[in-house]
């Protein structure tokens, strides 16, 4: 087996002498950015960067929190004070209030240094917010978006009054700086896993030059971890935790927010599991407001027993639910990315009317496009049972890590320094400002 390998971040470039060590602070805010940003951290800190967190729960509802996380991580933080702004609130409501949220952070920013603000989100009133602030107060601003930047699809048909509603609402939130896509903030840098993602952020207006395409850590780490074998004790002990039989074949169907005709799906791929001795792993996001015990009753009601359909929320990550499975069906999640780390062949659902499109199967032969309920049968059927499909779709993997996520080459972190190097250097110096005794930190 290979050996794990080690991310080696880049030295700073210098005429004969060292760069001073940036000060670079990360604002996450949801409970997954501190782990998405972990690695990098470490990077930066290994590089001799003094690398710092602030805690923006006062700022989000109680689905998003992160101070367990930044608690947990090991980096110095700052806690943003509580303000009379409402994380649950209306947007409409929270412009009137975004006064509040202004100060808050501002407070926050005035009394640390700071080089550069990394940010995992800059969308709605208070992702504007942050960075509006920021940006007014001198500071060089990154952004890396959680998760895949992925295209509109073009089959969303959303009907006439939700497409007019959204219309609305969407010019109202630009009107009032108050919303919109992702990376339309006027953040100075933006890092994004793929080319997808660029492209995907120059069609909705964000400048190319902005754009850093830098591959993702995580799955660096997570290849390289797989080669090594680190965690090859994990499978048996998740199937254990979800009372999987160690014979059955499992497929993991990673869920989103969809259209409404889940349950069809999931007929669907439970006659074709049937058809193979198989059992379907249904797994929730785990900030989602899908309720497994609703969905078991559901799947009592329609026949479908504990060897046909499992059901799972926090009881695994997404990469142990992988690791257990023989194939992943999905519709634009950023889970079809990992199941090309993990080596799972891919179906990918095409008949659901939502906003996003993800293009693997036409465009590298990665995954199998199915387009009715019809087709995602046949597919699971295909991935389990033809040993050709496979080696299709295992050749298309291939040729979509390649593409996406620069060949998991180990060096998506380094490339993230340069880029976070480059954009501080294009936004000018930051903004330093004098350490209050007793304030940093804490």
């Amino acid at each position: 087996m290979a050996r794990h390998e080690r991310v080696v971040p880049l030295k700073r470039a210098g005429a004969g002498q060292a760069a001073a060590p940036l000060k670079i602070w990360f604002v996450p805010s949801n409970s997954s950015h501190v782990g998405k940003f972990r690695l990098l951290m470490q990077a930066l800190r290994g590089r001799g960067d003094d690398v710092r967190l602030i805690d923006v729960d006062a700022a989000l509802p109680a689905t998003l929190a992160a101070r367990s996380q930044i608690e947990a991580a090991g980096f110095p933080h700052e806690r943003m004070p509580a303000s009379r702004f409402d994380p649950d609130a209306h947007w409409l409501r929270q412009i009137a209030q975004r006064r509040h949220l202004e100060r808050s952070f501002t407070s926050v920013l005035e009394r640390i240094q700071a080089d550069v603000l990394v940010f995992g989100f800059d969308s709605f009133v208070s992702g504007r917010t942050f960075v509006r602030v920021a940006k007014a107060m001198g500071f060089a601003t990154i952004l890396i978006p959680d998760g895949l930047v992925v295209p509109g699809n073009d089959r969303y048909d959303p009907g006439f009054l939700a497409a007019a509603r959204d219309a609305l609402a969407d010019a109202w939130q630009r009107a009032f700086r108050a919303g919109g896509a992702r990376g339309l903030s006027g953040v100075d840098g933006i890092l994004v896993m793929n080319p997808m993602g660029r492209d995907t952020l120059i069609g909705l207006g964000v400048p190319a030059a902005n754009i850093h395409v830098v591959g993702s850590p995580e799955y660096d780490d997570l290849a390289a971890r797989l080669r090594a074998a680190v965690d090859r004790d994990v499978v048996q002990i998740v199937r254990h935790r979800l009372g999987l039989s160690g014979e059955r074949p499992v497929i993991l169907f990673a869920h989103q927010v969809l259209d409404g005709t889940e349950r069809e799906m999931i007929r669907a791929m439970v006659m074709g599991v049937r058809r193979c001795g198989a059992v379907l792993l249904v797994k929730f996001h785990p900030r989602g407001r899908q309720r497994p015990e609703e969905w078991r009753a559901w799947a009592d009601q329609e026949g479908f027993g504990s060897d046909d359909l499992r059901f799972a929320s926090s009881e695994c990550t997404s990469i142990e639910a992988l690791l257990v499975s023989s194939a992943c069906v999905t519709a634009y999640s950023t889970v079809a990315l990992e199941a090309f780390v993990c080596d799972r062949p891919l179906v990918l659902i095409h008949f659901a009317n939502v906003p996003y499109d993800l293009p693997y199967g036409r465009k590298y032969g990665a995954a199998i496009d199915a387009h009715s309920p019809r087709e995602l049968e046949a597919a699971l059927v295909a991935v389990l049972t033809d040993t050709e499909t496979r080696r299709t779709l295992h050749a298309g993997r291939e040729r979509a890590m390649d593409g996406e996520l620069g060949g998991l080459d180990g060096r998506s972190a380094v490339r993230m320094i340069a880029a976070i190097d480059a954009t501080r250097a294009a936004a000018g110096s930051g903004r330093s400002l004098i350490h209050r005794a007793g304030t940093e930190g804490k």
